[in-house]
Formats: C-alpha cells, sequence, structure tokens
C-alpha cells in the first residue's frame, strides 16, 4: 500500500509539470535606431533583427523577412506592427 502512495505521489506531481500555463512572453523594449524612428518594443524577437526587419520595412518592402507590417497613423506620426507567427515588432516614426 505504502508503495501504491509513493508511486501515486510521483505520478501526480510529474502530471503537474507538464500542464503549461497560458503566459505570453514578455516585451522587450529596444534603443531607437535614429530621432525619428523610437519606442520599438518586441517580443519573441531580438533588437538585433528587429533593426534589420525597420530598415527593410523603411526602404519600402512590405513583409521584410517575411514579416506582414501595418500601420496605424495619428497626428504626430504613424505606429507600425510588424508580426510573423508569435514574433511581433512595434515601432514609431515621428513626423
Amino acid at each position: 500500500m505504502r508503495m501504491f502512495l509513493a508511486l501515486l505521489a510521483v505520478t501526480l506531481s510529474a502530471a503537474t509539470m507538464l500542464v503549461a500555463t497560458a503566459s505570453a512572453s514578455p516585451t522587450k523594449a529596444c534603443h531607437n535606431i535614429s530621432d525619428t524612428v523610437g519606442n520599438i518594443t518586441v517580443r519573441n524577437l531580438t533588437c538585433k533583427r528587429a533593426k534589420k526587419v525597420i530598415r527593410s520595412h523603411l526602404k519600402g518592402r512590405m513583409t521584410p523577412f517575411g514579416f506582414t507590417c501595418t500601420q496605424k497613423r495619428f497626428e504626430g506620426g504613424v505606429t507600425n506592427r510588424c508580426e510573423k507567427g508569435r514574433k511581433r515588432l512595434v515601432y514609431s516614426l515621428a513626423d
């Protein structure tokens, strides 16, 4: 009986470790590229790769490195959002 209880306890503790929580990865702020491009935040992406995507997007490519980019205009400039799967970057472009 004691062996059964020990086996049950080990099985239950192993099962609780396998349950994954539904938490999103944290966002990270990167340094600005220039005076007009800033407020860069990334998720599941390095800052180095994000800057390459941004530079490519600024050259006119709408899908740089497979990222799909959209933009929202506001009075002071534009906020751009680029996504590829779970990877995401957001940056602002001032007028």
